[in-house]
């Protein structure tokens, strides 16, 4: 199954440009087994619903681990919204 993912990402910190910059690249590192688009406030990702979730769980945990506190708002929908 394809699905479709709104990530948007807020740092709670002073330095959250950089944040936001290295979740992305992480985020980025997994292509091309996802697809990813970025606008000014947020990233989609698309691809199939193990592969995306599973990535997503991975650099979501590693990003809460770093001690800092973050807010991250996800809107998952089960279709392909590049179609």
């Amino acid at each position: 199954m394809k699905i479709s993912i709104d990530l948007s990402l807020y740092p709670l910190s002073e330095d959250y440009k950089t944040r936001v910059k290295a979740f992305r690249a992480a985020i980025e590192s997994y292509q091309p087994a996802i697809e990813i688009k970025r606008n000014a406030i947020s990233t989609q990702i698309f691809g199939e619903y193990d592969t995306v979730m599973d990535i997503i769980q991975r650099e979501t945990k590693a990003l809460f681990l770093d001690g800092n506190k973050y807010s991250l708002i996800a809107k998952i929908i089960n279709s392909d919204l590049r179609k």
